[in-house]
This record gives structure tokens, sequence and C-alpha cells, in this order.
């Protein structure tokens, strides 16, 4: 532990491969997911595919890619938008709002197990992400190590 209390020091052995790992387990799970969509198959508007395609993906790993890269508060924050936007999204278009995508719409075995995966590993990405960047929040070990100010 560092002087930081509860916060470990940043490295890609630490804090940083556990916001790795959050961010792998969701993505495997997402994935799944959208094997499952594939194979039922259930549609999905182009706008909502363009949305999970940015939250669910993209955002959390361009985040990740950020974070190796060094920019770990910057890494951090997009990971945890991308995945509290993809979580949220995910809960409302699987369990809330009765639309095709709604587990109620679909009989098939696999989707509704994966939508719950899905959920749930974006939520702990968005959890994990949360705990990493109120650890080391601006003017923390991270951001002032890591991303000069400009």
């Amino acid at each position: 532990m560092s002087k930081r209390g509860r916060c470990p020091e940043p490295s890609l052995t630490g804090p940083d491969s556990w916001l790795l790992a959050a961010v792998g387990v969701h993505l495997l799970a997402s994935t799944a997911h959208g094997v499952a969509h594939g194979v039922v198959p259930v549609p999905v508007p182009d706008w909502l595919l363009g949305v999970a395609t940015g939250t669910l993906f993209v955002g959390p790993l361009a985040g990740c890619w950020l974070l190796v890269r060094g920019r770990r508060w910057s890494g951090g924050w997009l990971v945890l938008v991308s995945a509290l936007t993809g979580a949220i999204v995910e809960t409302v278009a699987h369990f809330v709002v009765t639309n095709p995508d709604h587990v109620s719409q679909t009989t098939h075995a696999a989707f509704t197990p994966t939508a719950l995966g899905s959920t749930l590993g974006t939520a702990l990405a968005a959890l994990v992400a949360t705990w990493y960047v109120a650890c080391y929040r601006h003017g923390g070990v991270v951001s002032s190590a890591t991303e000069p100010s400009t």
C-alpha cells in the first residue's frame, strides 16, 4: 500500500491489471451475447447497434489502449463512461423496455443467460473503473505521473 490509503500504486501488475481483467471479462461476455444475437437471430435497430458497438467494444478497448500507453487517467475515464453507458443501455434493452432485444421476446436457450452475463460483465467493468478513477482522481498519482498538464 502507498500513502494513498486503500489505493495501491498504479502498475500493470496491480490496479491497472484489475481494470484490464474486468474489461476482458466484459468483452468475453458481450461477445458471447453478440454471437447469441446472430444465432437466434434477434434484430437490432441500426442506432442501437451503433450505441452498443461504441459503448461495449470501441470505448472499453480504446480506454485499455490509453491505459497501457501510460494515459491511465484518460483510459480509466473512457472505460468508466463507456461501460456505465453500456450497462444502462443493456439493462433497459434486455430487461425494461419490451422490444425485440428484450429477454421475454425470444425462447432461445442461449439468449437470456448471455444477456444477463453481458449486462453483469459490463456492470463489473463499470464498477472496477469507478474504483480505479476514484483512487486515482485528478491530481493523484496516476494523473500527475502519467499525463502531463497542457
